[in-house]
């Protein structure tokens, strides 16, 4: 018994020993690494790459972009004066006509036939004509002599009077018949480029109905644009207005010429003409163009919009880079914003200098960027 009892101290002798060693060996490794910790330098705060750009000054419109028709100046629907089959066209859509020269040939046939019988008509009615003048004048000398009465004189005045009477109408519808005549061929009234061709070669011409569209070159070209009527009293004629290009390459600046309030027939759009030299970009006639109104102006510190920190509580703020590269935080009032850049003034005068460099990132860098703070400029632009 005694020997059972005396294992039995040994073992929990030895456990406990064995927990203590694992214990002391436990403290002294965690003490170890936190004197290997403790060695360590902290790391680093990361310093934010930002790209930023210069303050300007001047004055920001605010723009509406529109679209707006190309139109000529001057365009004519060419088409007969008389109904007749059509026997050549001489143009087609797109070709260049100077003035005076022939674009339509009609069938001539039936007017070239009245001619040929009115003046065989006319011919006749001369030779009648000369014959009754003759014995007018003979019947005149006999009625002198009392060799004729009174009556066959009146008789042969009155033949002389029908002959001279029909000869004139036959003058007439001779006249008459050459016009038409010339009708049948079309000229072109002034230098134009053919825009539309309506009709061709066997079709039947129509007096007043057209068979080709013309468009004037040298009369010049104007824009077309309809507007709301909210911005038509913030517009005036003289007003520069930028007709893009329709690949957005580039612009050309022009001034109203026209304006025109809302039409009778109900329309709630005002109508801007914008008077040109020659089309924009060489655009045919119908194509459409935007074009970008300024409407409200105002002056003072130009940035990009994504530059401002926009808050509801309180002043809006832009941050300034120092020149040690450290952050400044300007609070600002915005006078006028577009989607690309705001006209601003600084809330407390002088802290905003035309070229100061101001961060340009979205909002949620903006937010992450304090008073003092170091930064590295990555990019001006």
């Amino acid at each position: 018994m005694l020997k059972k009892r005396i294992s039995y101290f040994l073992k929990i002798i030895i456990a406990f020993f064995i927990v203590l060693i694992v214990s002391i060996a436990g403290v002294l490794i965690v003490r170890n690494k936190k004197k290997e910790l403790a060695s360590i330098p902290p790391p680093v705060k990361p310093i934010f790459s930002v790209i930023a750009t210069k303050v300007k000054i001047g004055n920001l419109y605010e723009e509406q972009k529109y679209l707006g028709v190309v139109k000529p100046q001057l365009t004519a629907f060419v088409s007969p004066l008389i109904t007749a089959r059509i026997v050549d066209v001489k143009v087609t859509q797109g070709d260049l006509v100077k003035k005076g020269q022939c674009l339509i040939i009609l069938d001539s046939q039936l007017y070239r036939t009245k001619v040929l019988s009115y003046k065989a008509e006319l011919d006749a009615a001369k030779t009648a004509l000369y014959t009754y003048e003759g014995i007018y004048s003979r019947d005149l000398k006999l009625f002198k002599n009392k060799a004729l009465s009174k009556e066959a004189l009146d008789k042969s005045k009155m033949a002389r009077d029908l002959a001279k009477s029909r000869v004139i109408s036959l003058e007439n519808r001779l006249k008459d018949a050459r016009i038409q005549l010339s009708f049948t061929k079309i000229f072109a009234p002034f230098n134009a480029i053919v825009t539309q061709k309506f009709m061709d070669v066997s079709d039947v011409a129509v007096a007043g109905k057209p068979i080709l569209k013309l468009d004037a070159l040298d009369k010049g070209y104007k824009v077309v644009v309809k507007i709301p009527q909210q911005i038509f009293p913030l517009l005036q004629i003289g007003q520069e207005v930028e007709i893009l290009s329709p690949y957005k390459k580039s612009f050309i600046k022009a001034k109203i010429s026209r304006l025109f309030p809302q039409n009778s027939q109900g329309s709630s759009l005002a109508t801007c003409e914008i008077y040109l030299k020659k089309s924009p970009f060489g655009l045919p006639s119908g194509s459409t163009v935007e074009v970008i109104f300024k409407l409200k102006k105002s002056y003072g510190f130009i940035v990009p919009t994504r530059s401002i920190l926009h808050q509801a509580t309180s002043s809006n703020l832009v941050f300034v880079v120092t020149k040690n590269n450290t952050i400044h935080r300007v609070p600002v009032k915005i006078l006028l914003q577009t989607p690309f850049k705001c006209c601003i003034v600084p809330v407390h005068k002088g802290e905003l200098s035309v070229g100061d460099n101001v961060v340009v990132a979205g909002e949620d860098i903006l937010l992450r960027l304090h008073e003092g703070e170091f930064i590295h400029v990555a990019r001006m632009f």
